[in-house]
């Protein structure tokens, strides 16, 4: 890990991490996987995490047949406050790591477009009158 991790560690950085590495937990949060990571470098991104963006961390403890290691897990609760930030720098087949479902994002987008529209026909037929134009 660099010594500088955190002044790189960006939200841009972080969305590209987890579409990356990250793992997506039906409850809310994120897992990230830092497999081959020592320790101590998880604990170093532990406190980047907390100290750029607010995370709340634990450790997740994984074992297979040869070894046991360690998986940083965000907390819903601090996850739910910055997912809307990494939307914007994740793609949308990717979305579903940070339980937001694109389908319904389609949705908002289409009724906003909707709500949004200008109806030329009847915002554009007056006479003028109300613009000074006799």
């Amino acid at each position: 890990i660099h010594p500088n991790i955190g002044e790189y560690l960006t939200i841009k950085s972080l969305a590209h991490w987890i579409m990356d590495d990250g793992q997506q937990v039906k409850r809310g949060g994120v897992t990230l996987c830092t497999d081959s990571y020592k320790p101590e470098e998880i604990s170093i991104l532990r406190k980047v995490l907390q100290d750029n963006f607010g995370l709340l961390t634990s450790i997740h403890k994984k074992r297979n047949s040869e070894s046991t290691y360690e998986r940083i897990y965000v907390k819903k609760e601090s996850f739910e406050k910055i997912k809307y930030s990494l939307q914007e720098h994740t793609h949308s087949s990717m979305l579903y790591k940070l339980n937001i479902d694109k389908s319904k994002l389609d949705e908002v987008e289409k009724s906003d477009k909707e709500e949004n529209k200008i109806d030329t026909a009847s915002d554009f037929s007056d006479t003028g009158s109300d613009l000074g134009v006799d």
